[in-house]
């Protein structure tokens, strides 16, 4: 999308996938990238719109691919060809809708309202689960994880409540599609087809399908997660963008044989139900798709 900024004309998103963590939006973002009238940049997350006026040497700690500035943010999309669709994939920008959103319209102005809006959306129990399971294999997470989800340190249960977010981004912007986890596990090639319909581009085109990327678990070996966690870094900044793909589905089968994932159990999982439900009720209500499998205790 062609966007007037300081009076240059610069070419924007003109859709997001806003999330939720660990729902599935890093398989998307790779589904679409492949779309040849879909352009998406090298950098997955960069979280603009959620820093947008911060300043890095405030932060403790921050991922490598966040960006910051306005100008750097440009610049993702240069490499653009004329005709294709511009898109973006930051999944804590659904988290964090109260910043995100007015930094969306601050940036694009009135044209913000053609923005196109994907979210992507788990049972909140299992997505909490996942979640740590993820920092897991990060080795950021040295707690069981009932006590971090009693300790509230990453917000496991806070971006889990998702009604508030999503109704906050239905109020403004006229186009989203909103998916379930389940949808996208059973039937992924009918949400992508219908996510091409609502990108306005070929909806028939062939789409690999060969892995469901970034897996979690806990590592069997943690000396050998550390290693491949730093090389994966290292690889992901120098391996030219047509080859990246193939390098993800190398690199998740080799964390598929170093990780262990197990399974959450059903005592938990009912105290999480507990925590969910009358958030999970509401945003049934407000998507209108059927959600009860999400708060039936076992």
């Amino acid at each position: 999308m062609i966007v007037d900024l300081d009076g240059k004309r610069v070419n924007l998103p003109d859709f997001f996938i806003i999330g939720a963590a660990k729902c599935g939006t890093t398989s998307l973002y790779y589904y679409l990238k492949q779309h040849p009238k879909i352009f998406m940049p090298t950098v997955k997350e960069p979280r603009f719109f959620y820093y947008k006026g911060i300043q890095k040497s405030h932060l403790n700690s921050v991922g490598n691919n966040i960006v910051f500035t306005i100008e750097d943010y440009i610049n993702l999309f240069k490499k653009a060809k004329e005709g294709q669709i511009v898109g973006e994939a930051s999944p804590n920008y659904l988290y964090r809708y109260d910043l995100v959103i007015p930094n969306l319209k601050e940036v694009y102005g009135e044209k913000y309202k053609k923005l196109k809006i994907i979210a992507i959306l788990r049972n909140p129990a299992e997505r909490a689960y996942s979640h740590w399971l993820f920092f897991k294999k990060l080795n950021r997470e040295n707690f069981s994880f009932m006590e971090a989800i009693n300790k509230k340190e990453r917000d496991y249960i806070k971006q889990g409540m998702y009604h508030d977010m999503v109704k906050s981004y239905l109020n403004e912007f006229r186009y989203m599609r909103i998916y379930l986890f389940e949808d996208l596990i059973k039937d992924t090639g009918g949400v992508i087809k219908d996510l091409f319909n609502f990108l306005d581009v070929d909806p028939n085109y062939n789409v690999k399908y060969e892995a469901v990327v970034n897996p979690s678990g806990i590592p069997k070996s943690e000396m050998l997660v550390k290693i491949i966690n730093r090389l994966n870094g290292y690889f992901k900044s120098v391996i030219p963008d047509k080859y990246k793909f193939k390098f993800i589905l190398l690199r998740d089968k080799i964390y598929k044989k170093i990780l262990y994932k197990t399974k959450l159990d059903n005592s938990a999982k009912n105290v999480l139900i507990d925590i969910f439900k009358e958030d999970t009720l509401k945003l049934q209500n407000l998507i209108n798709r059927n959600l009860k499998h999400w708060v039936d205790k076992f």
